[in-house]
C-alpha cells in the first residue's frame, strides 16, 4: 500500500511541476508581448550573438555532462540529458550562425 501512495505522490509532484512550469511559460509570453509593444526589439546582430552564447554554453553543458558520466557508472538518465543539451546546443548555434549570413 506505502509503495502505491509514494507512486502516486510521485506523479502528482511531476505534474504539479509541469503544469507550474506551463503557467510560468505562458505568463512570460504574455509579459514579453506587452513589452514588446513599447520596446525597441533587438537587432539581428544581437539576437546572433545570444544565440552562439547560448550554444556554447548548452555544448560546455553537455560535455560536462558526459564527463561525469564517464566518471561514475552511466545511468540511460545522463545519457539522454547530454544527448539533448547537444542537439539544443546544435540548434543554437546553426541558428546564430544563419542570422549572421543573413546579416552579411
Amino acid at each position: 500500500m506505502a509503495e502505491h501512495l509514494t507512486g502516486f505522490a510521485d506523479t502528482a509532484a511531476v505534474t504539479s511541476y509541469w503544469l507550474t512550469l506551463g503557467f510560468v511559460a505562458l505568463r512570460l509570453c504574455v509579459l514579453v508581448a506587452r513589452i514588446a509593444r513599447t520596446a525597441a526589439l533587438p537587432t539581428t546582430r544581437r539576437l546572433s550573438t545570444a544565440l552562439l552564447h547560448i550554444g556554447t554554453g548548452l555544448t560546455l553543458a553537455a560535455s560536462q555532462n558526459l564527463l561525469a558520466m564517464v566518471r561514475t557508472a552511466p545511468h540511460p538518465g545522463s545519457l539522454a540529458k547530454s544527448t539533448a543539451l547537444g542537439l539544443l546546443a546544435a540548434t543554437a548555434i546553426s541558428t546564430g550562425h544563419d542570422l549572421r549570413h543573413k546579416r552579411a
